[in-house]
């Protein structure tokens, strides 16, 4: 019997959410439905997501403007404005506490 297992995504890129949260994904398209995902609102499909979170992103900073298509561009200008950003290692001299989810058990 052969088991197939799942090829590991590679490239995974991850960003933290300007309100809070990261998303992960390997394309434009993966890190798109995770943001819709990760969402309270994540409305009927993809499309109408990205556009109410472009309109969104207008509402909270005017000078913003984000494209809906092609959804590289949307990440791009997500990225671009602020919204996504890539997380910044800690720094050395940080001390972490037992119970940092990132530091996991001793």
């Amino acid at each position: 019997m052969n088991i197939l297992m799942p090829k590991p995504k590679k490239n995974v890129i991850t960003y933290e959410m300007l309100g809070g949260g990261t998303i992960s994904g390997s394309t434009p398209q993966e890190l798109a439905e995770e943001l819709r995902n990760s969402s309270y609102t994540p409305l009927g499909s993809l499309e109408e997501f990205i556009a109410d979170v472009a309109k969104s992103c207008r509402s909270y900073d005017h000078d913003a403007h984000v494209r809906t298509t092609p959804i590289s561009a949307f990440i791009s200008d997500l990225i671009k404005w602020g919204f996504l950003i890539k997380p910044q290692p800690k720094p050395k001299n940080v001390i972490a506490f037992p119970d940092d989810p990132e530091e996991g058990e001793q």
